[in-house]
């Protein structure tokens, strides 16, 4: 069961192998889109404490590439990215021969990434772990994969869909399906019971992005997110983790 909804998951971003053109031709062009686009100061500000000059960065489950794309802007250091949609990773890797750029993706699987023990310095993931909802089983194999390849102090950032946030809930109800069939957003407690307080030590957590960015009161959002109660419902799960 779990095997066929991997390979749904899969279909789900690539489509049937005789449209693996089209689709990586509309994945780039999605990319080209959405990069202009992307809030990318709003999430640097919550991992710039922590990302520092010359790091070793995995991005998982990087898609086309964008975060990697947009961060290796912003900082100096080595950005690598996996994914398990090949024809993402193609349009991302066209992208960055196109713009010479400098991060590097590649197809990979997050059950099991084909990297060394201790190989980076921070991992961070962007709308990811909630694909892997079917059992919280698989959950912990991811975790448990990027606890093998962080070095010893390494931090791992986790931003996720709230399962709790008013938007999110509005969005389910109206909507028959929640995009790929793995997809079900996860809520912040929910999320932190996977983690093994023997592996990583918890540094921050609460939800944020109460508001869409685009709106000029996001600048608020640290005011909103240390008020009681209220900071149960943002639209985003915010976790930074240290590996013991």
């Amino acid at each position: 069961m779990e095997n066929q909804n991997k390979l749904k998951e899969i279909g789900y971003h690539d489509g049937k192998k005789e449209e693996a053109k089209e689709r990586i031709k509309i994945w780039k062009e999605y990319l080209e889109r959405f990069i202009n686009n992307f809030p990318i100061d709003w999430y640097y500000d919550y991992i710039k404490n922590y990302l520092r000059e010359g790091s070793s960065v995995l991005d998982l489950g990087c898609g086309v590439g964008y975060f990697s794309f947009l961060l290796e802007k912003k900082i100096n250091a080595n950005f690598f990215g996996i994914d398990i949609s090949r024809t993402e990773i193609k349009a991302g890797k066209r992208y960055a021969k196109k713009n010479k750029l400098k991060s590097k993706i590649f197809v990979g699987d997050a059950e099991k990434l084909n990297f060394k023990d201790n190989s980076f310095d921070f991992v961070f993931c962007l709308d990811v772990l909630h694909h892997f909802t079917n059992t919280f089983y698989k959950q912990k194999i991811v975790l448990g994969e990027v606890y093998r390849v962080l070095k010893k102090k390494g931090i791992f950032i986790i931003f996720e869909p709230n399962s709790l946030s008013p938007l999110q809930i509005i969005r389910k109800i109206f909507r028959k399906e929640w995009g790929s069939i793995n997809e079900n957003p996860l809520s912040l407690f929910g999320l932190i019971k996977q983690m093994d307080p023997n592996n990583f030590l918890l540094l921050k957590k609460k939800t944020i992005k109460f508001v869409p960015t685009k709106w000029r009161l996001w600048k608020f959002e640290k005011f909103l997110s240390h008020i009681p109660f209220i900071n149960l419902f943002g639209n985003k799960i915010y976790i930074v983790l240290r590996k013991k």
